[in-house]
């Protein structure tokens, strides 16, 4: 039964590439709020035709891979999605950056979401811990 549970929820991932939905937000919300985020972004979407959303998620810890199909893609949408689906999911005590992490791609909301000591206190933690600056160059921080 379990092994069944697992591979529908495998497929999942494969048909969301298949179709397309290249657009991956990983996030985390308090679970209470997944069905608060789903509907204002089903709402968000209604007004927007060219985004599609997949969402799918772990319900144990909060994990919701909010996954988006979007059609004449160009990056004022991109941007427009983004902004839409970070900001609503910080005013629901959120994190932008859940299983995943935050990696190469998401580094540069850092200085937009999150506080500018929390930012020093994240260079200051990183220069401690690799002095040499030879740990991931470049990767998170520029040197």
């Amino acid at each position: 039964k379990n092994s069944w549970i697992w591979k529908k929820r495998e497929d999942l991932v494969h048909l969301q590439k298949d179709l397309k939905y290249n657009h991956k937000f990983d996030i985390s919300l308090p679970l209470s709020h997944w069905k608060n985020f789903i509907s204002k972004t089903n709402k968000f979407v209604k007004t927007k035709k060219q985004f599609s959303p997949y969402f799918f998620g772990h319900l144990g810890d909060g994990n919701l891979h909010c996954n988006f199909k979007v059609e004449n893609e160009n990056e004022k949408d991109i941007k427009l999605l983004s902004k839409y689906i970070y900001e609503l999911t910080l005013s629901l005590n959120g994190s932008i950056a859940a299983e995943h992490g935050l990696g190469q791609k998401k580094n540069m909301l850092l200085k937009r979401y999150k506080s500018k000591k929390y930012y020093n206190f994240l260079i200051n933690f990183k220069k401690y811990l690799d002095p040499n600056k030879i740990l991931g160059v470049n990767k998170l921080f520029k040197s």
